[in-house]
């Protein structure tokens, strides 16, 4: 029995909803997230991790967040449908395609993560496959799919803020959020995340979401900037991740040990 898809309901409640960066792809660590309340862990495939056409790997992960009663968020490598049905197959709800620059894009990816999408047949397509029970398809299997499947994307460089009024337009589009650090490299600013360059596109993101009420996501690593980022309207927050706090609180230890 698979769990709801806990980001979808509340940012469609327009309720926030927060998660943990799972840098070390551990299923121990996932399962441990469901002791301390938190509502998604998030696994990077684009930099880090194993492959996300590694079926397996990912079935395992799935359900260990199934246990933990969390929803898993996968940010895949690319917009290729063939990767996202595989993704979606293998049965991950909540997916982020980054370097989104296009409408076109956006709708391509959506596309095929729906069996009908727009009115017209999506290009989702069937399989024998853990997310409809190793081919039984039980039924209601498609329209379950595609009210439940999410898709949130990356805006990154100087194009896709450039586009951004156009991508925000889509309704079916899940959320959004900014990769500060390729859109400070984009806009020939590389870590300069205070310049002006950088804060006005971040600006011009936030205002076009705003406007076309689609949710928006950030990572942080502190209490401080979780707060902030909620003030400002972020509804989706990576509250840490496992190795960073993993080595924070490590090195706190052994320093007041060490006195």
């Amino acid at each position: 029995m698979r769990t709801k898809n806990i980001v979808r309901s509340k940012l469609e409640c327009d309720e926030p909803v927060f998660g943990v960066r799972i840098r070390s792809f551990s299923t121990t660590l996932l399962q441990v997230l469901g002791q301390v309340d938190v509502e998604y862990g998030y696994l990077d495939l684009e930099h880090a991790g194993f492959s996300p056409y590694d079926s397996v790997k990912l079935e395992h992960m799935q359900m260990a967040a199934d246990k933990a009663g969390i929803t898993l968020i996968v940010r895949i490598p690319g917009s290729e449908p063939s990767m996202i049905r595989k993704v979606l197959d293998a049965g991950i709800r909540t997916i982020i395609i980054p370097r989104i620059e296009t409408a076109d894009e956006v709708k391509r990816s959506i596309r095929a993560s729906c069996f009908s999408y727009d009115g017209k047949p999506g290009t989702r397509g069937f399989g024998t496959a853990p997310t409809n029970d190793w081919g039984v398809r039980p039924e209601g299997y498609t329209a379950d799919e595609d009210t439940s499947v999410f898709v949130g994307i990356m805006i990154e460089t100087a194009e896709a803020v450039k586009n951004i009024r156009e991508i925000t337009s889509i309704p079916e589009l899940g959320f959004v959020k900014i990769g500060t650090g390729d859109l400070s490299v984009s806009l020939g600013a590389p870590q300069e995340y205070t310049s002006s360059e950088v804060q006005e596109a971040i600006s011009s993101v936030e205002k076009a979401c705003q406007s076309s009420d689609i949710p928006m996501g950030r990572g942080v690593s502190g209490i401080t900037e979780a707060k902030k980022a909620l003030g400002e309207g972020y509804k989706l927050i990576d509250i840490g991740g496992d190795v960073e706090i993993f080595r924070s609180t490590l090195k706190q230890r052994v320093e007041e040990i060490d006195v």
